[in-house]
């Protein structure tokens, strides 16, 4: 299996879909959508971009150039210096629900402090 065989596979398994849905997307069947994750193909450009397309992910990262899922965006702002928006998505959706919980908690007491300040 390569990257792109892989990434395939987990981002449908993450998201509970067979692989009658992607090849619909694709207007295939649902043998090459099998090929294409078993590695025994792999898809046309045109394809990987609709697949990229289709989990909402970037090229680069179904190909396996990178971690980040998000696509870029250049409008997408900078939070901090190399920090974007869609790059702070991608950790979100990386942490564990414990974290999660925290995080919100840490955000909650921000957007109170915040709050406070402006009145």
């Amino acid at each position: 299996m390569n990257k792109l065989s892989e990434r395939m596979s987990l981002l449908r398994e993450e998201r509970d879909i067979g692989q009658k849905e992607l090849a619909a997307f694709l207007c295939c069947s649902t043998g090459t959508i099998s090929n294409y994750e078993n590695g025994v193909h792999e898809p046309c450009l045109d394809n990987a971009v609709k697949i990229a397309q289709f989990y909402q992910v970037s090229l680069d990262y179904l190909l396996g150039n990178t971690e980040l899922r998000a696509m870029r965006d250049s409008s997408c702002p900078e939070i901090s210096k190399g920090y974007s928006f869609s790059r702070f998505l991608n950790l979100l959706d990386d942490l564990l629900p414990e974290e999660r919980r925290r995080l919100a908690d840490y955000l909650l007491t921000l957007e109170l402090a915040h709050k406070a300040l402006k009145q």
